[in-house]
């Protein structure tokens, strides 16, 4: 069973509808620090109280950004915010 907030934020992707908010920010913050690569497996799903939600589409992706890039790339979508907006990065795989 999907959660209501997940299938209207997948709706929202799908249609490619941009609602200016926190999230919408955060998620280009975060994804601008991306490798193309890394972009086109990863993306923001959702933001709240400081979390971060990202769906990878492998495990390979998962296990990289999760273990070895996610501090690093927490910390660069912080600094183009210009404050501690994310405190956590939760990964997920998709599906």
């Amino acid at each position: 069973m999907v959660a209501l907030e997940d299938a209207i934020h997948a709706f929202l992707r799908e249609k490619r509808v941009r609602v200016t908010s926190a999230y919408t920010r955060v998620a280009d913050a975060w994804s601008k620090n991306l490798n193309a690569v890394e972009r086109a497996h990863a993306t923001p799903v959702k933001f709240f109280r400081g979390t971060l939600t990202v769906e990878v589409e492998s495990g390979v992706f998962l296990h990289e950004l999760k273990n070895i890039k996610n501090e690093k790339y927490r910390q660069q979508a912080n600094q183009d915010l210009g404050q501690e907006s994310i405190r956590k990065v939760s990964f997920r795989l998709k599906g």
